[in-house]
Protein backbone atom coordinates (compact mmCIF):
# COMPACT_ATOMS: atom_id res chain seq x y z
CA UNK A 1 0.00 0.00 0.00
CA UNK A 2 1.40 3.35 -0.89
CA UNK A 3 1.47 6.69 1.30
CA UNK A 4 1.94 9.65 1.50
CA UNK A 5 5.37 9.44 3.43
CA UNK A 6 6.80 6.58 1.67
CA UNK A 7 5.93 8.41 -1.99
CA UNK A 8 7.43 11.73 -0.78
CA UNK A 9 10.22 9.50 0.62
CA UNK A 10 11.11 8.96 -3.18
CA UNK A 11 11.60 12.86 -4.50
CA UNK A 12 15.37 13.92 -3.96
CA UNK A 13 16.26 16.75 -1.79
CA UNK A 14 17.03 19.34 -4.12
CA UNK A 15 13.52 18.58 -6.14
CA UNK A 16 11.60 20.60 -3.34
CA UNK A 17 14.03 23.97 -3.98
CA UNK A 18 13.76 23.74 -7.77
CA UNK A 19 9.87 23.62 -7.50
CA UNK A 20 9.67 26.64 -5.08
CA UNK A 21 13.02 28.52 -7.21
CA UNK A 22 10.19 27.52 -11.01
CA UNK A 23 7.21 29.21 -8.31
CA UNK A 24 9.69 32.46 -8.20
CA UNK A 25 10.99 32.56 -11.41
CA UNK A 26 6.55 32.75 -12.25
CA UNK A 27 6.34 35.18 -9.47
CA UNK A 28 8.78 37.49 -11.00
CA UNK A 29 8.02 36.81 -14.53
CA UNK A 30 4.16 37.71 -13.83
CA UNK A 31 5.47 41.19 -12.10
CA UNK A 32 7.99 41.94 -14.92
CA UNK A 33 6.02 41.21 -17.78
CA UNK A 34 2.61 42.68 -16.53
CA UNK A 35 1.40 44.96 -19.22
CA UNK A 36 2.54 42.19 -21.27
CA UNK A 37 -0.03 39.62 -20.00
CA UNK A 38 -3.88 39.69 -20.14
CA UNK A 39 -5.02 40.00 -16.40
CA UNK A 40 -6.84 36.50 -16.51
CA UNK A 41 -3.69 34.91 -17.49
CA UNK A 42 -2.19 37.12 -14.93
CA UNK A 43 -4.11 35.36 -12.10
CA UNK A 44 -3.45 31.46 -13.05
CA UNK A 45 0.36 32.68 -12.86
CA UNK A 46 -0.11 34.17 -9.51
CA UNK A 47 -2.18 30.98 -8.60
CA UNK A 48 0.71 28.77 -10.48
CA UNK A 49 3.06 30.38 -8.56
CA UNK A 50 1.71 30.32 -5.54
CA UNK A 51 0.91 26.52 -5.32
CA UNK A 52 4.40 25.89 -6.70
CA UNK A 53 6.09 27.97 -3.87
CA UNK A 54 3.56 26.51 -1.07
CA UNK A 55 3.83 22.92 -2.40
CA UNK A 56 7.56 23.12 -2.51
CA UNK A 57 7.86 24.30 0.75
CA UNK A 58 5.02 21.56 2.24
CA UNK A 59 7.54 18.88 0.39
CA UNK A 60 10.79 19.97 2.14
CA UNK A 61 8.41 20.30 5.19
CA UNK A 62 7.37 16.50 4.63
CA UNK A 63 10.52 15.28 3.60
CA UNK A 64 11.97 16.88 6.71
CA UNK A 65 9.80 14.85 8.86
CA UNK A 66 10.41 12.14 7.14
CA UNK A 67 14.32 12.01 7.54
CA UNK A 68 13.72 12.69 11.87
CA UNK A 69 11.08 10.03 11.48
CA UNK A 70 14.44 7.46 10.16
CA UNK A 71 16.66 8.97 12.39
CA UNK A 72 14.43 8.56 15.35
CA UNK A 73 13.80 4.76 13.85
CA UNK A 74 17.39 3.95 13.51
CA UNK A 75 17.63 5.24 17.41
CA UNK A 76 15.42 2.49 18.51
CA UNK A 77 17.11 -0.15 16.35
CA UNK A 78 19.91 0.17 18.29
CA UNK A 79 18.32 0.45 21.84
CA UNK A 80 16.07 -2.76 20.53
CA UNK A 81 19.52 -4.67 19.40
CA UNK A 82 21.16 -3.17 22.35
CA UNK A 83 17.97 -4.67 24.92
CA UNK A 84 18.60 -8.17 22.49
CA UNK A 85 21.85 -8.02 23.64
CA UNK A 86 21.84 -7.73 26.88
CA UNK A 87 18.53 -10.18 27.99
CA UNK A 88 20.65 -12.71 25.79
CA UNK A 89 23.83 -12.35 27.94
CA UNK A 90 21.95 -12.42 30.83
CA UNK A 91 19.31 -15.35 29.32
CA UNK A 92 22.94 -17.59 28.79
CA UNK A 93 24.33 -16.54 32.44
CA UNK A 94 21.15 -17.80 33.79
CA UNK A 95 21.64 -21.01 31.50
CA UNK A 96 24.95 -21.82 32.81
CA UNK A 97 23.98 -21.37 36.27
CA UNK A 98 21.15 -23.78 35.98
CA UNK A 99 23.73 -26.35 34.00
CA UNK A 100 25.97 -25.80 36.67
CA UNK A 101 23.68 -26.54 39.87
CA UNK A 102 21.92 -29.46 37.80
CA UNK A 103 25.57 -30.66 37.48
CA UNK A 104 26.30 -30.94 41.05
CA UNK A 105 22.93 -32.49 41.81
CA UNK A 106 23.87 -34.81 39.37
CA UNK A 107 27.05 -35.22 41.52
CA UNK A 108 25.74 -36.19 44.55
CA UNK A 109 23.47 -39.53 43.09
CA UNK A 110 25.26 -42.39 44.42
CA UNK A 111 24.26 -45.99 43.80
CA UNK A 112 24.61 -46.99 47.20
CA UNK A 113 20.70 -47.14 47.98
CA UNK A 114 20.23 -48.94 44.46
CA UNK A 115 19.96 -52.73 46.08
CA UNK A 116 17.73 -51.08 48.79
CA UNK A 117 15.79 -50.22 46.33
CA UNK A 118 14.07 -51.93 44.02
CA UNK A 119 11.97 -49.60 41.64
CA UNK A 120 8.46 -51.53 40.37
CA UNK A 121 7.40 -50.98 36.49
CA UNK A 122 4.44 -49.25 37.69
CA UNK A 123 6.67 -46.40 38.53
CA UNK A 124 8.47 -46.24 35.69
CA UNK A 125 5.30 -46.42 33.53
CA UNK A 126 3.60 -43.59 35.66
CA UNK A 127 7.63 -41.40 35.00
CA UNK A 128 7.04 -41.98 31.31
CA UNK A 129 3.55 -41.51 30.84
CA UNK A 130 4.07 -37.96 33.02
CA UNK A 131 7.51 -37.40 30.61
CA UNK A 132 5.24 -37.89 27.67
CA UNK A 133 1.69 -36.24 28.84
CA UNK A 134 0.32 -39.24 28.07
CA UNK A 135 -2.26 -42.09 29.58
CA UNK A 136 -0.98 -45.92 29.46
CA UNK A 137 -3.79 -48.00 28.40
CA UNK A 138 -1.56 -50.91 29.50
CA UNK A 139 -2.37 -52.36 33.07
CA UNK A 140 1.34 -53.82 32.90
CA UNK A 141 3.65 -53.51 35.70
CA UNK A 142 0.96 -52.53 38.09
CA UNK A 143 1.31 -55.80 39.83
CA UNK A 144 5.01 -54.70 41.65
CA UNK A 145 6.82 -56.33 38.77
CA UNK A 146 10.47 -55.12 38.81
CA UNK A 147 11.69 -52.60 36.48
CA UNK A 148 15.46 -53.62 36.58
CA UNK A 149 16.37 -50.02 36.29
CA UNK A 150 18.01 -48.87 39.48
CA UNK A 151 17.39 -46.17 41.55
CA UNK A 152 20.50 -44.09 40.74
CA UNK A 153 19.26 -44.00 37.59
CA UNK A 154 15.76 -42.95 37.84
CA UNK A 155 17.47 -39.97 40.02
CA UNK A 156 19.55 -39.27 37.05
CA UNK A 157 16.82 -38.97 34.76
CA UNK A 158 14.85 -36.69 36.98
CA UNK A 159 17.09 -34.62 37.72
CA UNK A 160 17.71 -34.38 34.32
CA UNK A 161 13.77 -33.81 33.68
CA UNK A 162 14.05 -31.01 35.76
CA UNK A 163 17.15 -29.37 34.27
CA UNK A 164 15.34 -29.26 31.13
CA UNK A 165 12.46 -27.72 32.58
CA UNK A 166 14.62 -24.68 34.92
CA UNK A 167 16.15 -23.91 31.76
CA UNK A 168 13.50 -23.91 29.58
CA UNK A 169 11.68 -21.49 32.49
CA UNK A 170 14.66 -19.37 32.26
CA UNK A 171 13.97 -18.55 28.56
CA UNK A 172 10.52 -18.28 29.09
CA UNK A 173 11.28 -15.79 31.22
CA UNK A 174 14.11 -13.78 29.29
CA UNK A 175 12.02 -14.04 26.38
CA UNK A 176 9.36 -12.09 28.58
CA UNK A 177 11.83 -9.54 29.69
CA UNK A 178 12.88 -8.67 26.34
CA UNK A 179 9.25 -8.10 25.09
CA UNK A 180 8.46 -6.27 28.06
CA UNK A 181 11.43 -4.03 27.90
CA UNK A 182 10.72 -3.86 23.73
CA UNK A 183 7.48 -2.46 24.55
CA UNK A 184 8.48 0.29 27.27
CA UNK A 185 10.93 1.32 24.71
CA UNK A 186 8.14 1.42 21.89
CA UNK A 187 4.94 1.53 22.87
Amino acid sequence: MLSLNWLLGLIPSWMPWTIIGFGFVIFLIDFFLKLLIPILYRIALRVLAIILICGGFYVEGRQDVIKNDEYKIKEIVVQQNTITKTVVEKYKEKIDEVKKTNEKIIETITTKDDNMCVLPQSFVSLHDNAAKNTISNSTTGIDGTPSGIALSEAERTIVTNYGVYHQISEQLKALQDWVKQQKELNP
